[in-house]
């Protein structure tokens, strides 16, 4: 059968914790777990991005969190995009209507132990929600 394939967008540089953790360490577990993996640099253009996963034609996107302004669902569309929300981010309103932007977009979302992806009344797209941990 062929290998599942993934392609991770991070939010920052592999020298930022969050995305290091969640998004660049990520890569060499999936290799051993027999996927094939794509980090897009972070620098990269929309359209450089969108030209790589044309030609890689992952079977995923993984969005590491919405501080990247390319981290968003909506500009790859054909591409099942997972939303990584990891953080508080959702008590910022300043970015709160790009997080539920990525949320409803999204064909999965994870989001720790927050209520983002819970809370949007007017999602147009039916998505999953994971959970890291558990709410205390």
């Amino acid at each position: 059968s062929p290998r599942r394939s993934v392609a991770i967008a991070p939010s920052c540089s592999r020298w930022d914790p969050a995305s290091n953790l969640r998004a660049w360490s990520l890569a060499p577990t999936l290799r051993r777990l027999g996927w094939r993996v794509l980090l897009l640099a972070p620098e990269a253009s929309l359209a450089e991005r969108q030209h790589v996963l044309r030609l890689w034609r992952p079977d995923v996107l993984l969005l590491q969190q919405s501080h990247h302004p390319l981290n968003r669902p909506h500009l790859y569309p054909g591409l099942p995009c997972v939303f990584d929300q990891d953080g508080a981010d959702y008590l910022d309103a300043r970015v709160r209507d790009a997080i539920l932007g990525c949320c409803e977009g999204s064909d999965l979302v994870i989001a720790g132990a927050t209520p983002s992806c819970w809370s949007s009344p007017s999602r147009s797209r039916t998505a999953q929600c994971s959970t890291t941990s558990l709410p205390t």
